[in-house]
């Protein structure tokens, strides 16, 4: 097999909010996948939490987000970056984007490639409207 994801959601939560589960499979450390968000415009990043569930060759993870599709770490377009490595790794600070592709892009950024039955969960929680 190679890298596969899935992307399940969005779920209404209180507030107005969104939240994601991506599930990720044969995570390779430049694997990326993006979600289709229901409008463009300002949205804010209220939690992102990401878990090896199974290991297969990987250790840690240090996810990131970006808005655009050619962002790079730290540069054009990215949003947040968690502050460690770690086996369950959270972002809980807020963070504020602009859509402009109408997607959220995301990378677990694992320490190594997993093998076939790495797996990777992330948990995604975001909000439309004005920056907070």
């Amino acid at each position: 097999m190679a890298y596969a994801h899935s992307i399940h959601g969005p779920e209404l939560l209180a507030g107005g909010a969104l939240r994601y589960r991506i599930y990720e499979s044969e995570v390779q450390t430049g694997s990326e996948w993006s979600i289709t968000l229901p409008n463009g415009g300002e949205w804010h990043v209220l939690r992102v939490q990401c878990d090896v569930e199974v290991a297969d060759g990987v250790s840690t993870v240090e996810p990131e987000l970006g808005e655009l599709a050619s962002w790079t770490s730290e540069g054009r377009g990215h949003i947040a970056k968690a502050d460690a490595a770690a086996a369950n790794v959270r972002i809980g600070d807020y963070k504020n984007f602009y859509a402009r592709e109408g997607r959220l892009y995301g990378r677990s950024v694992p320490d190594a490639n997993g093998g076939a039955a790495n797996r990777i969960e992330t948990f995604i929680t975001i909000k439309p409207g004005d920056a907070i």
